[in-house]
């Protein structure tokens, strides 16, 4: 193992010399490095990808940089080494790649501090990286949005911290003749908010759909390719079976003890006070008005809360205290919700192509026009463009819509009908074989 001193020396060294250290990091070894936060989405996606990788013979680290939900204890994947920073006695980016020696790096982000970190030095080392994007923002917040963002940031300022002074140790030791490497680091917190051109540092990038890989193609310069390949997030609900939905359908009325004649609304939270867009009083003020809204269904529908994982520890500050008339759910498994439900309702985010994916009448809240986290995503702002789902701009017509979900099955026909015509000319990659096409280019880039 190289000191901090003597990688220092190597990083300014000779190119020859350097070379030779780059080679040795990722000569022989066939290991891959993940990096992710700790989300039960991208623990799956570890899960996911396990097999295939470890039949290859390709060992596997996965470094949690941030703990959000704690779902670890909860969700180990067997012959996968998990860690975190507390797990290493260096501090900086180039002494954990040099102690792990992976041949290739996977992140979802080379924007974020401490992926954005990692992603620079590994570049310094001449270890590919490759970047699983999700789908492309492609606006930013708002100044009243900002304006929460930062605050939320002031809040953080002490695990903020940590994260920017890790980026700033980690590029030190790789430029550490550059004056102007604080600069660096407040532009990546900057970038950090909101960029779409995320991916710009990888060497491959892999998205989700056509229009998404197309966009990043004209917004980054560097990668060799940008493939778009589905996402792993939705196989499961994709190759979903008849029979397997009418089994998830009873498993949830069984374990909320539903009645039989009525149908299933379901309200997806959305993490708008987490991500600094809402202050904790308004977001009570919008939850207060949509659930009063809601009840007036009651006679014919039960009503299914589920909270945004990150919710938890703001629960009692947006949600008012007489929800006990609701069915309130934090870790069921949001794909078998939306799959029992008869109309979903939620606010911009990634579980609207869920429910298209699983025809399920969909209602889209956007009461201030600002989206989930201040920006659109590109897919989701599709849906509604085509016509897969409905848009409310107001509590009158949240409640037109859910009436009409719930009591015409004309309308609700035609809609899953633009639902499956949407699915077909747009989500075409999202076909229940993402996680095929992952592991194969991982496979393939590594060279097994």
């Amino acid at each position: 193992m190289l000191s901090d001193s003597n990688l220092k020396k190597l990083v300014s060294g000779k190119n020859q010399e350097f070379k030779k250290f780059s080679h040795q990091i990722h000569g022989k070894n066939k290991k891959v490095l993940f990096i992710f936060p700790e989300r039960i989405e991208f623990i799956k996606i570890v899960k996911s990808l396990s097999g295939a990788l470890l039949k290859n013979k390709i060992s596997i680290v996965v470094l949690l940089d941030e703990h959000e939900t704690n779902v670890l204890l909860e969700n180990n994947v067997d012959g996968v080494i998990f860690k975190d920073l507390s797990n290493y006695a260096s501090k900086n980016a180039l002494c954990i790649l040099n102690e792990e020696r992976p041949c290739l790096l996977v992140t979802d982000n080379d924007q974020e501090p401490i992926r954005g970190a990692f992603v620079i030095t590994a570049r310094i080392l001449n270890i590919p990286i490759l970047i699983l994007r999700e789908m492309v923002m492609v606006s930013k917040p708002k100044f009243d949005q900002m304006f929460f963002l930062v605050f939320r940031k002031i809040g953080e300022l002490p695990r903020i911290f940590s994260k920017y002074f890790f980026c700033f140790k980690s590029i030190i030791v790789i430029k550490p003749s550059y004056f102007y490497n604080l600069y660096e680091v407040f532009r990546r917190f900057i970038y950090h908010l909101s960029n779409p051109t995320a991916g710009e540092f990888a060497d491959y990038i892999l998205t989700n759909t056509d229009e998404d890989a197309r966009l990043l193609e004209r917004l980054c310069s560097r990668p060799h390719f940008v493939q778009a390949v589905g996402d792993p997030r939705f196989d499961d609900i994709v190759n979903v079976t008849l029979s397997e939905r009418q089994k998830t359908r009873e498993e949830i009325i069984q374990s909320f003890n539903i009645l039989d004649h009525k149908k299933i609304i379901l309200f997806l939270s959305s993490s708008q006070v987490e991500h600094g867009m809402w202050s904790a009083e308004k977001k009570k003020q919008v939850n207060n008005e949509i659930l009063d809204l809601l009840s007036e269904f009651q006679n014919e529908a039960e009503i299914i809360i589920k909270l945004h994982p990150v919710e938890k520890n703001i629960f009692p500050l947006i949600w008012k205290p007489n929800y006990d008339k609701f069915i309130h759910v934090t870790d069921f498994d949001v794909s078998k919700l939306i799959i029992g439900s008869d109309l979903v309702v939620t606010w911009v985010s990634t579980a609207m192509v869920n429910a298209v994916l699983a025809r399920k009448p969909l209602v889209v809240i956007d009461f201030f026009n600002d989206g989930v986290t201040g920006g659109v995503l590109l897919s989701t702002q599709a849906i509604i463009d085509n016509g897969a789902a409905l848009m409310a701009v107001n509590s009158h017509e949240l409640f037109n819509y859910a009436k009409l979900v719930l009591n015409d099955n004309h309308f609700v026909k035609a809609l899953k009908s633009r639902q499956e015509l949407f699915h077909r000319m747009y989500l075409k990659r999202i076909d229940g074989k993402s996680i095929d096409r992952i592991s194969e280019t991982i496979i393939d880039l590594i060279g097994c």
